[in-house]
């Protein structure tokens, strides 16, 4: 490492993959689901040795599912129409890892605090109780992001493919996002 000081300066950029929640959190199979799970990451940061600290911005990703608004089979049957499940996140975070090296090779292990950034419009929300009505929900309650990852060195420049773990709960004030789990490919350039 060559940085003044034995302290750099990053810029990262990449691309994150993120996973989908599973069937019954707010999509239903055999109910049409699409989702769009890719998106461009960026972010910044300062390395040492054997550590980094980055702040990232890993992309967005948006989903588009009918689903019932209520349980089944109540939209299966017919009693109340599907809704309109339409959602969008914008994840973020902050993220401290230890960086072990072994020649060009290094290994990561952190931990981050995380914003999923979430929001879920459903514009003609029917639970057969209320009034169909539009509903907005969303989440962007801070939570813990365990990251784990490893890199290719050369000269100033970093390889990186890392794993970061977003998961949010359902409760009655935050609503599960689009991805428990992200997968993150980018080019971490040192000065």
């Amino acid at each position: 490492m060559t940085c003044l000081l034995h302290l750099c300066i990053s810029l990262l950029a990449g691309f994150t993959s993120e996973s989908i929640p599973p069937d019954g959190t707010w999509w239903e199979y055999p109910q049409p689901a699409q989702f769009n799970t890719r998106g461009v990451s960026a972010g910044v940061g300062v390395r040492g040795e054997n550590w980094s600290v980055t702040v990232e911005e890993l992309g967005r990703m948006t989903s588009t599912a009918v689903a019932c608004g209520n349980n089944e089979p109540m939209c299966t049957s017919g009693k109340i129409p599907f809704s309109h499940f339409l959602g969008s996140e914008h994840p973020s975070g902050v993220w401290a890892n230890w960086e072990p090296h072994w020649g060009p090779v290094f290994g990561q292990l952190g931990v981050g605090l995380a914003w999923p950034r979430f929001s879920m419009a459903v514009p003609d929300w029917n639970d057969g109780v209320d009034t169909p009505r539009p509903l907005l929900v969303g989440n962007n309650r801070m939570v813990y992001s365990p990251l784990i990852g490893f890199g290719y060195s050369v000269k100033n420049v970093d390889l990186l493919v890392n794993w970061r773990l977003l998961r949010v709960v359902n409760s009655n004030v935050d609503f599960q996002g689009l991805g428990w789990k992200e997968t993150d490919l980018s080019i971490r350039v040192n000065f």
